[in-house]
């Protein structure tokens, strides 16, 4: 379960902020924000996804899924639909404005042909995707091994939460 006092403390640590006011004005919300979403146990997604994106902070990170033992329930639905506008707009989108790209192509056939297959969480989606492209026996001249390396860069740039929207999202994105 997400806990979300922990969020924010690994992003104050991160800055060396000390105290809520400070990460209020990182965030740019106010102090009572930061003490309802303690409260509540829920966050603004919109807001942490923006500052890591400004900071260039992994979602790994701020969300602490580098620890494989963690248990992260993604619950709230605009933090999922925030992710999945994202994926499609700053990866696919600027492949889809010059064509569809061929690494991309590649990687919906890959993943179309295991979807049914697969059971992933957000700890093991980058785990799960990596070991499919990995593992697939190439059936066509205009598929290769480079093709295959091109896919697990695009693969490697990506949080494992936003692997996850792309799995658990992939019918959605029609690309293809």
């Amino acid at each position: 379960m997400l806990n979300v006092e922990e969020v924010l403390e690994r992003i104050k640590n991160k800055f060396g902020l000390k105290s809520d006011k400070e990460l209020a004005e990182l965030l740019e919300v106010t102090n009572k924000t930061i003490a309802g979403w303690k409260i509540r146990n829920s966050l603004d997604f919109k807001k942490i996804l923006n500052l890591a994106k400004k900071k260039n902070l992994s979602l790994d990170f701020i969300f602490n899924l580098q620890n494989k033992d963690q248990s992260l329930e993604i619950k709230n639905e605009l933090f999922e639909d925030y992710v999945f506008y994202n994926l499609k707009r700053n990866i696919f989108k600027k492949n889809l404005i010059n064509k569809i790209n061929p690494n991309i192509i590649f990687l919906f056939k890959i993943v179309r042909k295991n979807i049914n297959t697969i059971s992933f969480t957000p700890q093991n989606a980058k785990e799960i995707l990596i070991d499919l492209i990995v593992n697939y026996k190439i059936d066509s001249i205009l598929e290769s091994e480079q093709k295959k390396e091109n896919v697990l860069e695009l693969i490697g740039d990506l949080s494992k939460i936003e692997c996850y929207v792309f799995l658990k999202y992939f019918d959605k994105f029609d690309i293809m």
